[in-house]
C-alpha cells in the first residue's frame, strides 16, 4: 500500500468508526483534514484509473491490438505510444 492509499483507507476507517476527534478541532483544522482526505482520495482513484488503463494495454498486447486505434483502427504512432503507453486512440480520435 502506499502513501496515499494509506492516508485514504485511514480517513474512511475513522469516517466508518464514527471518529469525531474533528468536531473539538478549530474549524480551519478540520477543514485542513477533509481536503487532505479527499486529496488522497483523489489520487487513489487516479492511480486505480491507471492500473486498469495499463491492464487493458496489457489485454491489447495479448489480443494483439496494441497500438491499434480503437475508434478508427489507424495504427497510433510510437512517439504517441511512447509517451502514453495505454492509449487506445490516435491524437484526432482523442480530440473528438
Amino acid at each position: 500500500m502506499n502513501a496515499a492509499e494509506g492516508v485514504a483507507a485511514e480517513s474512511l476507517r475513522n469516517h466508518e468508526s464514527g471518529d469525531s476527534s474533528a468536531f473539538g478541532m478549530h474549524q480551519a483544522d478540520a477543514g485542513s483534514d477533509a481536503y487532505d482526505r479527499d486529496f488522497a482520495l483523489s489520487l487513489l482513484a487516479k492511480e486505480q484509473d491507471a492500473i486498469y488503463e495499463i491492464n487493458e494495454a496489457l489485454n491489447r498486447i495479448a489480443r494483439g491490438t496494441y497500438g491499434i486505434c480503437e475508434m478508427s483502427g489507424e495504427t497510433i504512432p510510437e512517439e504517441r505510444l511512447e509517451a502514453l503507453p495505454f492509449t487506445r486512440f490516435t491524437v484526432n480520435c482523442q480530440a473528438r
